[in-house]
């Protein structure tokens, strides 16, 4: 069976993609400003055991890493949106 064609994106939907890219990032951005104190462990006034703080300090430093990651995606798609080759596979184009 003969695969059809791949019709682009259009400029609006792009755009429409480009809009809601970035405010998922303002949010991830968000995120990180929010989780850097708990990630690195600058949190005063802790009153739980050590192991407690451990595990919430484990929980926070992987919310964090997600959300930078998350970051680290949306950047690199707007980029691809800036560079006119969103949508097309980085593997096999």
């Amino acid at each position: 069976m003969a695969s059809a064609a791949v019709k682009p994106l259009s400029r609006g939907r792009l755009d429409s993609l480009k809009r809601e890219l970035e405010r998922e990032l303002e949010r991830a951005t968000r995120d990180l400003v929010r989780l850097q104190p708990i990630a690195v462990g600058t949190v005063s006034g802790w009153d739980g055991s050590v192991a407690e703080r451990e595990q919430a300090d484990a929980m926070a430093s992987e919310l964090y890493c997600r959300a930078e990651y998350r970051c680290a995606q949306i950047n690199e798609a707007l980029d691809r949106i800036s560079k006119g080759t969103y949508g097309i596979c980085v593997v096999c184009h």
